[in-house]
C-alpha cells in the first residue's frame, strides 16, 4: 500500500504564523454569522485555522519542514493526485485565548485499502493532530480524513463528493426522514462571494474554492464550500441549541454532496443522545435542494466555568 511506511510516524511541531487575535476572530464571526459575543470568545472551530500555512503554502519559522500530509506526495507518485477533505473530527480541551500561539504535531493514523468511489479509485487517509499552545498546554485534537484518488474522467456533472466513499456513518440521531421539530432550522444562502469569503476566513487558499476556471478544469461545475467552513456553520448551529452553563466539547462532520454558488444550505438537528460526561450529543444535518451535504454531530459538556 503506498505510504504505509508513514503510518504512526510523528511530525512536528507546526507553529502558527499568528497569535490568536481579535481581527481574525471578528472576520470569522462576520463571515459565518455567529451570534454577537465578546472578542475574547474565540470560536472553537478555528482550532485548525490558526496553524494553516496560508497563501504561500509555507509554515511559520520554528516549524518542522513537513507534517504528516507529506504522504500525499507519495500517493501522487502512484497516480493518486486528487485529494478531497471528507471528514473532520475535532475534540476541544480548552478554548484558545487571545495571545496564544498554537502549534500541532501530527501522524498518519490509517490508510485504507483501495476503494472505488464516485470520484475515482483511491485511498482514505486519516491524519491525527494534537494541538497545544505556547506553554505546551493541550488545546484539542483532530482526526482529518481525505479521499486521495486517481481522477475519474468527468462528465461535467460533479454532484458526487463522497456519495460512494465507503466511509463509516456518524452515529446517533434519527433518520433523515424524522427531523426533530424541537430544533431550529438555519437557512444559509450560498453565493460565489460567500464561498470565497469563507475560504479566506479559514485561510484555505486552494483555487478549487476561489477560481471558477480552475474548478471547471478540475471537473467540478463551479467552486464549492470547503470543509472548514462547514465545520464553522455546524458550530454556529450548535451555539443555538447549547444547554445553559455548557460548552461545545466536540464537532464531527462528514461531507456528502458539495455546495455550489446558488445553493441554499439548510441545517437542522436530529435526535439526541446522552453520553458519559456530556449533557447531550445531537446530530446535525445540512441539505440543499440536491440532497444531503453534511451529516455531523455536536457534543456538549458542562462548562468548567459553570
Amino acid at each position: 500500500m503506498p505510504g504505509a511506511e508513514r503510518i504512526g510516524r510523528t511530525f512536528g511541531p507546526i507553529v502558527a504564523w499568528d497569535e490568536v487575535n481579535t481581527a481574525m476572530v471578528r472576520q470569522w464571526r462576520e463571515v459565518f454569522g455567529y451570534p454577537a459575543s465578546r472578542d475574547e470568545d474565540v470560536p472553537l472551530a478555528m482550532l485548525q485555522v490558526w496553524t494553516m500555512p496560508g497563501y504561500g503554502g509555507v509554515h511559520a519559522p520554528g516549524s518542522s519542514d513537513t507534517d504528516a500530509w507529506d504522504v500525499l506526495n507519495i500517493l501522487a507518485n502512484h497516480g493518486f493526485t486528487k485529494a478531497v477533505g471528507i471528514r473532520s473530527q475535532q475534540r476541544f480541551y480548552r478554548r484558545p485565548c487571545i495571545g496564544d500561539r498554537l502549534r500541532y504535531s501530527s501522524h498518519v493514523g490509517t490508510i485504507s485499502a483501495l476503494k472505488r468511489t464516485a470520484l475515482g479509485d483511491g485511498h482514505f487517509v486519516t491524519v491525527h493532530y494534537q494541538f497545544t499552545d505556547q506553554r505546551a498546554r493541550p488545546a484539542g485534537t483532530m482526526e482529518f480524513t481525505m479521499l486521495v484518488a486517481c481522477p475519474r474522467a468527468s462528465n461535467g456533472h460533479s454532484d458526487a463528493m463522497a456519495s460512494a466513499t465507503n466511509m463509516p456513518d456518524i452515529r446517533g440521531g434519527a433518520s433523515d426522514d424524522n427531523v426533530s421539530k424541537d430544533y431550529p432550522t438555519l437557512h444559509l444562502p450560498v453565493s460565489t462571494t460567500s464561498i470565497v469569503a469563507s475560504a479566506i476566513a479559514t485561510r484555505d487558499f486552494h483555487p478549487i474554492h476561489h477560481d471558477q476556471a480552475y474548478a471547471r478544469a478540475s471537473g467540478s461545475p463551479d467552486i464549492f464550500l470547503n470543509i472548514l467552513s462547514v465545520t464553522a456553520y455546524v458550530e454556529r448551529f450548535g451555539l443555538l441549541v447549547c444547554p445553559p452553563m455548557s460548552t461545545i466539547a466536540a464537532i464531527d462532520v462528514k461531507l456528502a454532496l458539495p455546495i455550489f454558488p446558488g445553493d441554499e444550505l439548510v441545517l437542522t438537528g436530529e435526535g439526541e443522545d446522552t453520553e458519559a460526561g456530556a449533557e447531550k450529543s445531537i446530530t446535525v444535518v445540512g441539505r440543499s435542494a440536491r440532497g444531503t451535504h453534511v451529516r455531523g454531530a455536536v457534543r456538549f459538556e458542562r462548562s468548567h466555568d459553570a
